[in-house]
């Protein structure tokens, strides 16, 4: 049985900068009235919601002058599996980007960005969006996620697998000093303009308390 899950926040903030969200019209059907998802919760709701699924939450809502009402948090429709997402992912060869994701693409995860751009995420923090040709137009190397304020079940167990990034010889979290050995740089504030001198990439890499943490990189392509 395929498991539904209902949460205005499924994933972490992070992720949800990244990927694309629908907004939908969702409404959930008692035996009293059919609840549209923002709806406020009488004590009858409450008490048939909580007959119709064996996994709810409610939240209180402060409404006007400090008066509480309850509202859907979350609900769970069918049975709890095992997810195993990250064990199947590859990472990506970013000196051989194109092909690699030839390669790979159904050890990948497909998504689309909020820019409405398609993508691919590997099991590596490396998020490729292509072109119309299908060649990889950018290279995004991402910082951990985490897990805050993600209600998705087993979101500990789907993420936490996912390796730190690698780009040539520089990984997540080595010092600013390790990015000027890959070509040349400029630095302002925490943002490293990079233009690689033995690979076809150029773009920036932001840093934190002087590691590089992520990147945004594009292929200079003849």
């Amino acid at each position: 049985m395929v498991q539904y899950q209902y949460s205005p926040s499924l994933l972490s903030v992070k992720l949800r900068n990244i990927v694309e969200m629908s907004e939908l019209d969702i409404e959930f059907k008692t035996p009293s009235r059919t609840i549209k998802e923002n709806s406020l919760l009488t004590d009858i709701d409450l008490h048939e919601l909580s007959q119709l699924y064996e996994d709810v939450s409610f939240k209180t809502l402060i409404i006007g002058d400090m008066k509480k009402e309850q509202a859907l948090k979350s609900l769970v429709i069918g049975e709890d599996e095992n997810h195993t997402l990250t064990s199947s992912l590859e990472c990506l060869d970013e000196k051989g980007l194109d092909n690699s994701i030839l390669q790979n693409e159904n050890k990948l995860v497909k998504l689309v960005s909020y820019m409405k751009k398609r993508a691919f995420l590997s099991g590596c923090n490396q998020l490729v969006f292509l072109n119309s040709s299908k060649e990889a137009r950018e290279l995004t190397l991402l910082e951990d996620w985490g897990n805050m304020n993600s209600e998705l079940i087993d979101a500990k167990e789907l993420f936490d697998s996912f390796k730190p990034w690698q780009f040539l010889s520089l990984a997540y979290g080595d010092s600013i000093a390790h990015v000027s050995k890959l070509g040349s740089v400029s630095m302002e504030d925490e943002v490293i303009d990079f233009k690689s001198s033995s690979s076809f990439w150029e773009g920036s890499f932001v840093t934190e308390q002087k590691k590089v943490v992520s990147a945004n990189l594009v292929p200079m392509r003849e």
